[in-house]
């Protein structure tokens, strides 16, 4: 059977061209037989090869068409038989190579060609184009992978791309949801990105360049554990495939019930239990004199009785992970166990006794930086704790100095 020589446009811009005469004395080819088609041609990558081949003085068939036929196949072979051809040029792409491989089969044995080789929509496929045993060229390797990444580009492409609108919805959230998953949602979207480029430039190069040996498709014991376990419960489902897709029927209609019930937030609010209240004085105050003023402002809300303790943190810590100036304070109240606390009776009538006993102030509320039901990322606030919050709120305002 006649040698076949591969030149791809991925094994041109690797320089194939040039070493295509070095490879031609190498595999014996005295007479080589071009097998190309009109784009190749008017491309002028033709002119190329047969520059290269100075020679040599190869014969041309350049009606290769887009799908090869037997016909086509023939006319090939009679121009490889008339011009006494011992090798063969693939130059361009699938069409190319498919009709080479033919020309191979069909110049070394008479009948149809189908006896020879499988037909694909009608192009002719060799099943066994090296001889077994013998390791594959960097140009073979090269073929081979690009053959493998045309046909799993599609399948790859469509893959990635569900799996990224999946991450799609993430993106529309906003508030608290949106700061928490964005950034997860768009770290997936750019590593598939990047893992689909790569897929089909980097990887397939690698792949060639560094696997040289023998090479044997098997499973490795994971996915022959895996198969193991799948093919019989496949074997299965589809043996009882009524039962099963009537299951998974009423576990669609079992997921769509429990929808109706979900509630509205997409994060839960969280309640830590307890408080951090923010003190904040004039910029001028001293770290001494806000100090001496967070103690009152400490010795003011221990007396509740939720209360168990607080302490405080004025200014920025020797380690600073939350810098602030020495007028401002952050106050930790730590609250007892809720059974402890009064009743929201209670705390409404202490609310209504204070907000009551300063009409003036509560008129100029929104003035004062932190105050106001109009303040800026003010988060409304209800229940039991709430109310307590409130009742705090408004007795430190009393201490002189101070907001909160």
């Amino acid at each position: 059977m006649a040698q076949i020589l591969y030149v791809t446009n991925i094994l041109i811009d690797f320089g194939a061209l040039a070493q295509l005469a070095a490879e031609c004395e190498r595999v014996g080819i005295r007479k080589p037989l071009i097998v190309t088609d009109a784009g190749v041609k008017a491309a002028g990558l033709l002119d190329k090869a047969l520059a290269a081949l100075p020679g040599l003085a190869p014969a041309v068939f350049d009606q290769t068409p887009s799908n090869p036929t037997e016909a086509a196949v023939r006319a090939a072979v009679e121009v490889y038989r008339k011009a006494s051809c011992d090798g063969l040029i693939a130059l361009g792409g699938g069409s190319a190579i498919d009709c080479a491989k033919g020309v191979a089969i069909a110049s070394a044995h008479e009948g149809p060609l189908k006896n020879y080789a499988t037909i694909e929509g009608g192009s002719p496929k060799i099943t066994d184009r090296v001889p077994k045993g013998r390791l594959l060229t960097l140009q073979e390797r090269l073929h081979v992978v690009f053959d493998a990444s045309k046909e799993v580009r599609k399948a790859t492409a469509f893959g990635e791309a569900i799996i990224i609108t999946v991450y799609f919805p993430i993106l529309a959230l906003s508030g608290v949801e949106g700061k928490m998953f964005h950034p997860m949602a768009l770290t997936v979207i750019f590593a598939l990105i990047a893992a689909f480029i790569l897929s089909l430039t980097f990887v397939p190069a690698m792949v060639a360049l560094c696997i040289r040996g023998r090479v044997t498709e098997k499973d490795m014991f994971l996915v022959r554990w895996a198969k193991a376990l799948y093919a019989p419960v496949v074997r299965v489902a589809v043996k009882l495939r009524y039962a099963v897709v009537g299951a998974a029927i009423a576990a669609f209609a079992g997921a769509v019930v429990l929808f109706g019930t979900l509630g509205q937030e997409f994060v839960p609010t969280l309640d830590e239990k307890d408080i951090a209240m923010h003190a904040m004085r004039i910029p001028s105050t001293g770290i001494t004199q806000s100090q001496l003023m967070q103690y009152d402002v400490e010795r003011t809300v221990a007396k509740f009785p939720e209360v168990a303790f607080t302490y405080s943190k004025t200014g920025t810590a020797e380690l600073a992970s939350d810098p602030m100036p020495p007028n401002v304070s952050d106050t930790f109240i730590i609250l007892k166990p809720r059974e402890e606390w009064r009743s929201e009776e209670e705390l409404d009538r202490r609310i209504a006794e204070l907000e009551a006993a300063r009409p003036d102030e509560a008129a100029h509320e929104e003035d004062k930086p932190g105050h106001g039901e109009e303040a800026e990322g003010a988060v409304a606030a209800q229940g039991h704790k709430a109310k307590l919050i409130k009742l705090i709120e408004l007795t430190d305002q009393s201490v002189p100095g101070n907001n909160y």
